[in-house]
């Protein structure tokens, strides 16, 4: 009998502290017009929409357009909602007829002395470029958080 080895994919984990309320913070992580300002993975991109109902089992949507004018349509469920503590969801690209990858997203929200610590795991990844992207996207988006909500 012969072994399979099957080559396990790291996660992206990211851990981020926002000198905001734990309740604003996860309030831009629900909130259309928040989403607009910071949900944005990478310079040259903009929001074109965001469809999104914030309770458990429901659907979201967010199009963004990069600089070459190329659309890009992100889409999942939320499996989990706790409000201002936990958010949980697919995401999947659902553009262009490329084949659909389903990953999972985790979002923990901690107070920190006024501050909110965010714990971030993206996982389900198919290979390590698509792994890099997501953390490189997640590292400016979570940037860009910070930066919109301090202003």
């Amino acid at each position: 009998m012969s072994g399979t080895h099957v080559d396990v994919i790291p996660a992206v984990h990211i851990t981020h502290t926002v000198p905001v309320a734990r309740e604003r913070v996860f309030k831009a992580w629900i909130d259309k017009q928040d989403l607009q300002k910071w949900f944005i993975p990478d310079e040259g991109y903009c929001v074109l929409f965001v469809e999104i109902d914030p309770r458990k089992h429901s659907k979201f949507r967010i199009a963004l357009k990069d600089s070459q004018g190329n659309q890009h349509l992100f889409g999942g469920i939320y499996r989990e909602f706790v409000m201002s503590e936990r958010l949980d969801f697919t995401c999947e690209k659902n553009g262009g007829g490329t084949q659909q990858h389903k990953t999972f997203v985790s979002v923990q929200f901690f107070d920190n002395n006024g501050e909110t610590k965010i714990e971030l795991i993206h996982d389900n990844l198919s290979d390590e470029k698509m792994r890099d992207e997501y953390e490189k996207s997640w590292n400016l988006m979570l940037d860009r958080l910070e930066s919109y909500l301090k202003s």
